[in-house]
């Protein structure tokens, strides 16, 4: 109980440091072990922060709403298969989309503990960022020119921009309020430190990305 507890106050530390990887670590710890429900609940609602921009700019792609809606009906339709990409999609709806993609592989190994809450949080870290980039697009447009022409410049980057860095600040308040309210640390505690600390490591040796099933050790279905 007190372990959660205090993970949640140093969330609102690393928040205000802007050390988002620190976010995303702290938050790995807090959710490793809880109820599958409660981790992909957090990143649906995380990706409803992005969601209602995304239907307003392409109002015909209607699948991310019926995969939101019902992600187990999802799975017995379609297994882990999501749409491809529209070619003309903006960078941040790029980025948004591949929420799902970590959303589905969450919901068909929810009792694989590397892959739930590593496949939950590459979800949320998506959709945060995508909020970020529409934020750096909007307040400096002739920086994302310049990085889609000819890559990075000092200063102008979405890690560096300070309405993108206000964003994330905003979007990690939210976690930290919703894990709040949510009581998370009254759940029982039954993995050690140890094996939320090598889960974690393993999911750095992956770059915080997806940990695909052969990766994990859990059978493919």
């Amino acid at each position: 109980m007190e372990r959660r507890r205090a993970l949640i106050e140093s969330l609102a530390e690393q928040k205000a440091d802007h050390n988002w990887q620190g976010c995303l670590e702290t938050v790995f710890r807090i959710l490793y072990g809880l109820p599958a429900d409660i981790q992909m609940n957090l990143s649906k609602f995380v990706i409803n922060q992005y969601l209602p921009v995304f239907q307003r700019k392409w109002p015909t792609i209607t699948w991310p709403a019926k995969l939101m809606n019902d992600v187990n009906r999802w799975l017995i339709n379609n297994g882990r298969n999501v749409p491809s990409e529209q070619d003309n999609l903006d960078p941040p709806d790029s980025i948004f989309l591949f929420s799902f993609d970590a959303l589905v592989l969450a919901a068909s190994y929810p009792n694989d503990r590397l892959i739930l809450t590593s496949s939950c949080l590459v979800s949320v870290n998506s959709a945060i960022n995508a909020v970020q980039c529409t934020a750096w697009i909007a307040d400096d447009p002739e920086g994302v020119d310049m990085w889609r022409q000819q890559g990075y410049f000092p200063g102008r980057s979405m890690n560096e921009n300070r309405a993108a860095i206000a964003v994330a600040e905003r979007e990690w308040e939210k976690i930290d309020i919703w894990l709040g309210n949510k009581e998370v640390w009254l759940q029982a505690n039954e993995f050690s430190i140890e094996e939320i600390e090598n889960s974690l490591a393993r999911w750095r040796e992956h770059e915080m990305l997806l940990i695909l099933p052969r990766e994990s050790g859990a059978l493919e279905e």
